[in-house]
């Protein structure tokens, strides 16, 4: 059935750049679904790379009637890696494509929510003679908020501390929350949803697993640790960005015993004294993470000061073997576990470093 979508309605120009390329899929399926009909997406379809498709024959195909949908519709993949070349001839193209047509430019960015690498001609093109949407990664405040309207919407009973609790076991991509709540609906089946819910269905997000590798080697249990390690490993986390993450969540276990001690763990972050916010790092922030203290302390509660102390050392150490500072081994898996052995139980490969 041919698709009911005036022409007016959607620019010959649509530009969706960003780093969170969940949601430019989603709007990309949107938009496609608006422009062509699926029947006869093989005549009135394509999708091209920017890096290894002649401008020429992305204009030639655009400039093509289509047969049966509202638009000829192209996608370029990776805009931001066009050739001068055929970048130029983009830029001429643009004040002039046809409106029986709709080039769509999606960026493949990769950790830039400022679109750093688009360049800047054509995102100057693409605002005057087009459609910007831009689609960054949302922050923990913005995604809990996401959810609560978006369980609204699906009708969905989901309290706030339920909705900050997906947020950190699912993280905060738009595509990954709404996926977890579609099954989070089919699992409570009309009831609220609970904590326990989004314990027992919801996939856990890479900083999930970090907080669960830290509470097993704050328990001490070694193949916990190594099995939170394995499910890090397997999704493709890399060594350093591991690194990177149990030092972070290290550093809020710091934070949070240091206000334990103080007995000021109950008080916002915002109403402490000065002289005690003046001990905490600016990086990570407990400020923005006031709602996990209460985990966060249980992690605390496990580690004596000498402990915590020796695991910042382990994982330093191993951090300079992986980049060939230090002598040790080079496997990247070997020295992971080894690390987490290590941190679990003490001795191992990875020792904590000693002040000469």
């Amino acid at each position: 059935m041919p698709v009911d979508a005036p022409r007016e309605a959607v620019k010959p120009l649509v530009l969706l750049h960003g780093s969170d390329d969940a949601s430019k899929r989603e709007r990309l399926k949107a938009l496609l679904k608006k422009l062509v009909d699926p029947d006869f997406s093989t005549f009135d379809l394509v999708r091209l790379d920017a890096r290894s498709q002649p401008m020429a024959q992305v204009l030639n195909r655009l400039a093509t009637a289509p047969i049966a949908s509202a638009r000829q519709t192209v996608v370029l993949l990776g805009p931001e890696r066009l050739r001068p070349k055929e970048l130029e001839a983009l830029l001429k193209a643009v004040p002039s494509l046809p409106e029986s047509g709709c080039l769509i430019l999606v960026t493949e960015e990769s950790g830039s929510d400022r679109g750093e690498s688009l360049p800047v001609k054509l995102m100057n093109a693409a605002k005057k003679h087009g459609l910007v949407e831009e689609f960054r990664v949302m922050n923990q405040g913005q995604a809990q908020a996401f959810v609560v309207l978006r369980a609204r919407q699906m009708g969905l009973a989901l309290s706030p501390p339920v909705a900050r609790q997906l947020v950190f076991q699912a993280g905060t991509l738009r595509g990954s929350l709404e996926s977890e709540m579609e099954k989070l609906a089919a699992y409570a089946d009309g009831r609220e949803v609970t904590a326990a819910d989004v314990e027992a269905v919801a996939a856990a997000s890479p900083e999930a697993n970090v907080f669960q590798l830290v509470d097993a080697v704050g328990a001490r249990d070694a193949a916990a640790a190594l099995g939170a390690l394995d499910t890090l490993l397997s999704k493709g986390e890399k060594p350093f960005a591991l690194f990177a993450m149990i030092l972070r969540q290290l550093r809020l276990v710091w934070q949070v015993k240091l206000l334990q001690e103080k007995r000021m763990l109950r008080v916002s972050f915002l109403q402490l004294p000065e002289e005690v916010t003046a001990l905490l790092p600016r990086d990570p922030y407990l400020g923005r993470l006031d709602w996990q203290k209460e985990k966060l302390a249980g992690q605390a509660s496990r580690f004596t000061w000498s402990q915590l102390v020796e695991s910042f050392s382990r994982v330093l150490q191993a951090d300079l073997i992986l980049k060939g500072v230090q002598d040790g081994p080079q496997d990247a898996q070997m020295l992971m576990e080894s690390l987490v052995l290590g941190l679990c139980r003490g001795g191992g490969l990875v020792q904590p470093l000693r002040q000469a």
